[in-house]
C-alpha cells in the first residue's frame, strides 16, 4: 500500500480514524511519518489504549495489561538476496553488506540514521563547492514550486522570469557536479 502523502513509497504506518462521517484511513511511509512528527513508541500506544479502555469501561486497575508488544528481532527474517546479510546483522553491526542491502533494508537504515542523528539529512561540514551544489538544488526545488504557482494563477510574466532563473541555477549545478566529478 502506497503512502497517502508522497504516493511513492510503501506505507509502514497505517492509521484508521472512525468519525461520525465514516472511516478515514491514512497510510504513511517512514519519511512522511517523520516529517509529520509521528514517532509513537510502544509505551505511548499502551498509554493511549489504557486511557481509552479505562474511560469506556470505567476500569480502575488497568496498569497490568500490555496492549502493544515490542517487536522481537528474532521475529524478522528479512535478508538481502545478493549477499545474504540479515536484518539482525544490519541492526547489530550498523553495516550493509552490498549495494542491494540499501534498498532491501532502506526503511531500517532510515530508522537507524534518524535515531542516531534526529534527522535523515546530513548536517555535518562539507567542502564549500558541495555546499553550493546542495544550496542550488534546494533553490531549484523552491523555484520549481514558485513556477507552478505562477502557472496556476496564470501569471506568465513572473513565470518566464522564474523559468530563466531555473536555467541559471541548473547551469550552476552542472558546473558544481563537474567539479565534484574531478575531485
Amino acid at each position: 500500500m502506497k503512502c497517502s502523502f508522497c504516493k511513492e513509497k510503501e506505507a509502514i504506518i497505517h492509521i484508521r480514524e472512525y468519525t461520525d462521517r465514516g472511516l478515514n484511513k491514512i497510510n504513511l511511509c517512514l519519511d512522511c511519518a517523520l516529517e509529520k512528527g509521528f514517532n509513537a513508541t510502544v509505551d505511548d500506544i499502551n498509554k493511549l489504549f489504557k486511557n481509552l479502555i479505562k474511560n469506556i469501561f470505567n476500569i480502575k486497575n488497568i496498569d497490568n495489561i500490555n496492549f502493544a508488544k515490542s517487536l522481537n528481532k528474532k521475529d524478522i527474517s528479512l535478508s538481502c538476496p545478493i549477499c545474504k546479510n540479515s536484518y539482525n546483522n544490519v541492526v547489530s553491526d550498523f553495516k550493509a553488506g552490498c549495494p542491494t542491502c540499501y534498498s532491501v533494508f532502506e526503511q531500517l537504515i532510515d530508522l537507524i540514521i534518524f535515531k542516531n542523528n534526529n534527522s535523515l539529512s546530513y548536517r555535518g561540514r562539507l567542502p564549500l563547492y558541495l555546499n553550493e551544489v546542495n544550496n542550488n538544488r534546494l533553490l531549484l526545488e523552491q523555484l520549481k514550486k514558485e513556477l507552478q504557482k505562477n502557472i496556476k494563477t496564470e501569471n506568465f510574466v513572473n513565470a518566464a522570469i522564474i523559468r530563466d532563473k531555473i536555467k541559471e541555477v541548473k547551469k550552476k549545478i552542472e558546473k558544481g557536479v563537474r567539479r565534484i566529478a574531478k575531485n
